[in-house]
């Protein structure tokens, strides 16, 4: 669904990840998709070829082979990589049926691809902020703690500040 159709309505983003990647020749600079001459659509379309190749490639055992180039994991990710992602995919479509996996490309800069692996809940509200954090942080899996400490409520908090948004903004 295009970005210019969900302006008006209610839905929440949540950011699993964001990764970089070798960008495959993709030629360089951001990407704004309501753009839609045909040269940008085709730009597009040809980056979200390189990173779901990626992606199955990680899935497929292949990790480190040369489409891949590996996935390179940014600051405060929800996950630590994308077998949890897709593991959290799972778990989440289970109790929303109304949410869908979403790869936001950012930009193709100095051979690396930017992109945010995404879950986007549609008709959720900030009212549902509390039990969407229980069934992530059930999974084990998110936020990321850094040092493994339980008492670090603080950087959990930040995690979540970077991970978890809600349209349209009040």
């Amino acid at each position: 669904m295009a970005k210019m159709a969900r302006r008006n309505m209610t839905y929440a983003q949540l950011n699993l990840y964001a990764g970089i990647i070798s960008n495959d020749g993709v030629s360089e600079g951001r990407f704004n998709s309501e753009v839609q001459d045909l040269e940008s659509q085709k730009r597009y379309f040809e980056a979200m070829k390189v990173v779901n190749r990626a992606i199955d490639s990680f899935h497929n055992g292949n990790e480190f082979d040369k489409f891949s180039n590996r996935i390179e994991y940014c600051v405060y990710p929800l996950v630590e990589n994308e077998s949890q992602a897709k593991t959290m995919i799972d778990i989440l479509s289970q109790h929303y049926p109304n949410g869908k996996p979403v790869i936001s490309l950012i930009d193709s800069m100095h051979g690396h691809l930017r992109f945010y692996r995404q879950i986007e809940f549609e008709g959720m509200t900030e009212a549902d902020k509390p039990l969407l954090v229980e069934r992530v942080n059930s999974t084990g899996m998110g936020p990321m703690r850094y040092g493994n400490n339980p008492n670090e409520k603080g950087m959990e908090d930040f995690s979540w500040k970077y991970s978890l948004f809600f349209f349209p903004k009040s």
